[in-house]
């Protein structure tokens, strides 16, 4: 009896293992399926994802493969996509945004970097980010905007961030960080662009 009451709480254990595993590859064959293709082969995705879900019903296990495919299916589905590219942005919306509700504030920063006419600077940086981002965002030459986004942030990080012409110090540090930041971001637009550019083409 004594020995029946400790297995008892194994087998629960056991029986929610092999649940959420199954709902684990029900999960699998979710997200797989809205994988927007660029071939047209939904239906196919939709079917291989049915036999990877399906495969393994019998015993509830998951290969290693079958978390590759899922892990795929969830980061390429087009709600994450979309969000990350939302993320990638978000300095980009957040700012003019910022610029907008004080734009007085935005003059005051073009006349500290010493771009003349002030007024002229900051409402042309404030639609051109918003621009860029919302074709970023749209896919509306993502590639066009996603270049130039690059090219502002790395024409902005020379302009602001002059780390190397700071003394030592925390500042110095800070502007160091932010800068190599900054370069992180600009390749990551250019990976966008590239990614949209030979979406099709093979590479």
């Amino acid at each position: 009896m004594r020995q029946q009451q400790i297995a008892a709480p194994w087998k629960t254990i056991a029986n929610i293992a092999r649940e959420s595993q199954f709902l684990m590859q029900l999960l699998a064959l979710i997200f797989a399926a809205n994988i927007a293709p660029s071939d047209g082969t939904n239906a196919a995705r939709m079917d291989e994802a049915a036999n990877i879900a399906g495969a393994d019903m019998t015993d509830h296990t998951f290969s290693a493969n079958g978390w590759r495919r899922l892990i795929a299916g969830i980061v390429a589905a087009p709600a994450s996509r979309t969000l990350a590219l939302l993320a990638l942005c978000a300095a980009y919306i957040q700012g003019p945004i910022t610029k907008i509700f004080d734009l007085n504030g935005a003059i005051a920063e073009m006349n500290h970097f010493g771009l003349h006419p002030a007024a002229f600077f900051a409402v042309a940086v404030i639609v051109f980010e918003l621009a860029a981002s919302a074709m970023v965002v749209s896919g509306i030459l993502r590639w066009a905007g996603a270049l130039a986004l690059a090219a502002f942030t790395l024409f902005a990080t020379l302009i602001a961030l002059r780390f190397w012409e700071l003394p030592p110090g925390i500042d110095r540090m800070m502007a160091t960080n932010a800068f190599f930041e900054h370069l992180g971001l600009a390749g990551a637009f250019i990976i966008v662009a590239a990614i949209d550019l030979t979406k099709g083409a093979g590479k």
